[in-house]
């Protein structure tokens, strides 16, 4: 049976029920399924406030804007969780897609789940997996651990930096060794289209991570961490300068998750913070401004709203950066292009102007052993970049330099 057609049902059947409607072509070869992902990490509690109503969420807030707050002064004890994890998966491979042996990873930031990187709001211009589709590469998506339809354990102990670090270079393992395609719902993909994929690596030639802001930095960690899993890295919404990590988490404007919607994040317990306004999702993720030459930027209302029903939720562990048993430093086995794709007003990441200098010479430093560095501004973005006007242009610049360097 055509590997179309086998994913069909599957995508339909997926999308029923726990994710709104999406107005994606009914043909795409995608089939969302959940994957145990078993994962051990040394994480650590921390002398927080805990977060169980929104008058808590407020205090944790100005307790790490506190010019005195500290990670390290506040670490107690370090905890090694190990379990095995369900995590919510979308896989898509195009059935003819000349470099479908090619699969990108995508770890998504804090707020959002996997649908960040797949807006149902006219995906030919948002969508970056309609975009990596269109190019023949193979792409999964996935809810991390404490979002979207993936277990939601523990906010204090367990949905931290170093087990989500974990359960992806777990999901990379599966990838390269062919065990990914055993989990897929209903046998979605046989074995006989699984052979399509035999490679000397396994499933899947060449794996190529991209992240988003927090999935950025998680990335970051897998390449100082496990460099030699990944052949290409895609780092959005991150990059070290003067500027970065100057915002307040005062401005996200956090509440609990359960008590900002019921309906939602009934299933969030204590810890759980998720964007409380339109408001604060567009103060964190989004730019009304455009580029002064090119006039190329902004938002769509309709979009912001639809960006404020899809969000997700944070931990109050995962505010606390950097975590002191994490490794986002030096990546010396990584020896794959890598490239940093910037919004030009992100407020996060630049404090609303990312057209700097960036320090390339430090970069080399830290990633010796990569065959290219390379730094693109898309014109007129805010730190939500699948989200702006012509986003499509910036999954054009990351793909043709992809392609410039062979994959």
């Amino acid at each position: 049976m055509a590997i179309a057609a086998l994913l069909a049902f599957t995508v339909l059947f997926s999308r029923l029920g726990a994710e709104p409607v999406a107005s994606y072509a009914s043909d795409r070869p995608c089939v969302n399924f959940m994957l145990p992902v078993p994962a051990t990490a040394q994480n650590a509690e921390y002398d927080i406030i805990h977060v169980n109503d929104n008058i808590n969420a407020t205090a944790y807030a100005l307790d790490l804007d506190t010019w005195s707050f500290d990670t390290t002064s506040r670490f107690l004890r370090n905890i090694t969780v190990s379990d095995t994890f369900n995590i919510s998966v979308q896989l898509c491979v195009p059935p003819k897609g000349i470099k479908k042996q090619n699969l990108f990873i995508a770890t998504h930031g804090g707020l959002f789940d996997k649908r960040y990187w797949d807006p149902a709001i006219n995906p030919s211009e948002y969508s970056f997996v309609d975009a990596v589709l269109a190019r023949g590469y193979s792409v999964l998506t996935y809810d991390r651990l404490g979002n979207g339809l993936s277990d939601k354990p523990d906010a204090y102990t367990i949905v931290q930096a170093p087990i989500q670090l974990e359960i992806l270079r777990g999901i990379t393992n599966m990838a390269r060794s062919g065990e990914l395609l055993k989990h897929t719902a209903g046998n979605a993909i046989s074995a006989a289209s699984a052979n399509t994929f035999k490679s000397s690596k396994g499933s899947f030639d060449k794996i190529i991570h991209v992240g988003h802001s927090f999935g950025s930095v998680l990335t970051t960690a897998f390449l100082a961490t496990y460099g030699n899993l990944s052949d290409a890295a895609v780092l959005t919404g991150y990059i070290l300068n003067e500027h970065f990590a100057e915002m307040r988490k005062t401005t996200f404007g956090l509440e609990y998750a359960r008590q900002n919607n019921a309906t939602m994040f009934g299933d969030r317990s204590s810890g759980y913070m998720v964007d409380g306004t339109v408001g604060s999702i567009q103060t964190v993720f989004f730019s009304t401004r455009a580029n002064a030459t090119t006039g190329i930027g902004g938002f769509d209302k309709e979009v912001l709203d639809y960006a404020f029903s899809i969000r997700s939720t944070a931990t109050t562990s995962e505010f606390l950066f950097p975590p002191p048993t994490l490794n986002v430093g030096a990546a010396p086995h990584f020896k794959g292009p890598l490239q940093f794709m910037l919004a030009e007003f992100d407020y996060p990441v630049c404090r609303g102007d990312c057209r700097l200098q960036f320090d390339m010479q430090n970069l080399k430093k830290l990633y010796p052993m990569t065959t290219d560095i390379d730094i693109f501004t898309q014109q007129g973005n805010g730190h939500a970049l699948t989200m702006h006007r012509k986003a499509n242009l910036g999954y054009k610049a990351t793909l043709d330099w992809l392609a410039k360097n062979g994959f």
